[in-house]
């Protein structure tokens, strides 16, 4: 082994470290055929204020990779993870003519992140739980090498490990409240976490049984209050490289999705304001 990657081995940040550097060099060239090619549609689509939900989506000219000739379903996710693309898609196209690998790596960050993240979190609970140092170091090591956590995040670009990484926070923080904000904020992203809910209420005792309510009301309040706001964007029948986007899509958008974007992505509102006034030029050559 070279010297400079043995003492990198021997500390938990080289090692952590280590292992986002062996994501990385997977994160822009792979990718699973169906569940990243619905990721970057959904990137598209949505940022272009459509509703996930309502239609499957065509193929994205010079972007889709797989399924070319077929239109594929928009997501079975609640809506943080199709603005989370697409707001990545609009980074994305802040340059335009950017090599599409770019957009595939984008996309690859938040489950790399999530799961070096998650390696740091098995590494602090193994210390917190009376592991010594050596045997947590061992632990992160193992995580940051594992070909399975690999494939999943960094190959695959499946994001379960920050649903696993907000668990381990919980656990980490002893059952508080923000701990039980962290389990609400994984069932948003995905269901799997409300399984453990019912277990967790037979370890609190007394009052501590409202803190429940946390995890159950984060995912639906979170999902619905879009839906209550007036705010509206402007939602424009898309039409690229000869793809009639409205014979495809709910002619209506999903407001829903646009407003938590407007929300969530004002830093975007001058580059929006660009593209309508035509200074814009979107990589795909959409107008």
């Amino acid at each position: 082994m070279i010297p400079s990657l043995r003492r990198l081995s021997k500390t938990p940040r080289g090692l952590l470290l280590l292992g986002l550097l062996v994501r990385e060099m997977f994160s822009f060239w792979t990718g699973h055929p169906y569940d990243l090619e619905v990721w970057l549609r959904n990137a598209y689509f949505v940022s272009h204020g459509a509703n996930p939900y309502a239609a499957f989506l065509p193929p994205v000219p010079g972007l889709s990779f797989a399924y070319l000739n077929d239109a594929l379903p928009g997501v079975g996710y609640l809506p943080p993870w199709p603005l989370i693309v697409a707001s990545l898609f609009r980074l994305y196209s802040i340059v335009p003519g950017v090599s599409r690998f770019v957009l595939y790596f984008l996309l690859k960050q938040p489950p790399i992140l999530g799961d070096v993240l998650l390696g740091l979190l098995i590494y602090r609970a193994l210390l917190a739980w009376g592991g010594k140092s050596e045997v947590a170091l061992r632990g992160l090591t193992f995580w940051m090498f594992f070909p399975y956590a690999i494939l999943i995040s960094a190959i695959w670009g499946q994001f379960d490990a920050i649903v696993a990484a907000l668990i381990m926070l919980f656990l980490l923080s002893n059952r508080s409240v923000p701990g039980y904000a962290f389990v609400g904020l994984g069932i948003l992203l995905k269901w799997l976490p409300l399984i453990y809910v019912p277990f967790f209420g037979l370890l609190e005792r007394g009052k501590r049984k409202v803190l429940l309510g946390f995890p159950i009301a984060i995912p639906p309040v979170v999902t619905a209050v879009p839906n209550g706001s007036d705010l509206r964007r402007d939602q424009r029948l898309l039409s690229c490289d000869g793809i009639p986007l409205d014979s495809w899509l709910h002619p209506g958008g999903l407001d829903c999705l646009s407003t938590v974007w407007g929300r969530v992505a004002r830093g975007f509102d001058a580059i929006g304001a660009a593209h309508h006034d035509g200074l814009f030029l979107d990589p795909l050559g959409c107008q």
